[in-house]
């Protein structure tokens, strides 16, 4: 008779999409943001239209979308986004190589929560990514002056005596 505890069941995987024209930049960002906590399902684009077929009928907990990309621009793609059902909150971040500030405050203006300049880092990706889920959920864990109240109260209970 096996008496080893029961396997724990992975938690579900929650799907981030990925949107951009490049297949290795779909590919090198599928990779790191897999490594996003509770499990990532990362769903690649190449082409916007197919992105948004995809989110009519699913959600993500995350969009990453590049700015320049074929049939739309980034700033029309978040826009559309944003008109689906159940997107009206969901984190986008815009990556562009774009030196033009006046396209990126075109993605920001039509819904985008963040933008970096490609080519991002993958540390710099996946903080802004983890930040933008945070804030988004609402985790005080993770984000500015709620992180510091979380860590400091969690130092505090340590030295605190226990009462029997």
């Amino acid at each position: 008779m096996d008496w080893s505890p029961p396997r724990r069941r992975r938690a579900p995987r929650r799907a981030v999409l990925v949107v951009d024209d490049e297949p290795s930049t779909r590919m090198v960002f599928g990779t790191v943001l897999r490594h996003l906590d509770g499990g990532t399902e990362v769903i690649a684009f190449e082409d916007p239209v197919k992105a948004l077929v995809w989110a009519h009928r699913h959600r993500a907990r995350l969009v990453v979308s590049d700015f320049h990309m074929p049939h739309m621009d980034g700033s029309q793609f978040v826009a559309e986004l944003r008109r689906l059902p159940g997107y009206e909150r969901t984190p986008i971040l815009v990556v562009s190589a774009s030196e033009h500030g006046d396209e990126l405050a075109l993605a920001v203006q039509a819904g985008a929560d963040r933008v970096l300049r490609k080519p991002a880092q993958p540390r710099e990706l996946l903080e802004a990514a983890e930040r933008l889920i945070a804030q988004h959920r609402g985790d005080p864990e993770k984000t500015g002056l709620g992180a510091l109240l979380a860590r400091w109260w969690r130092a505090l209970r340590l030295r605190l005596p226990r009462g029997k």
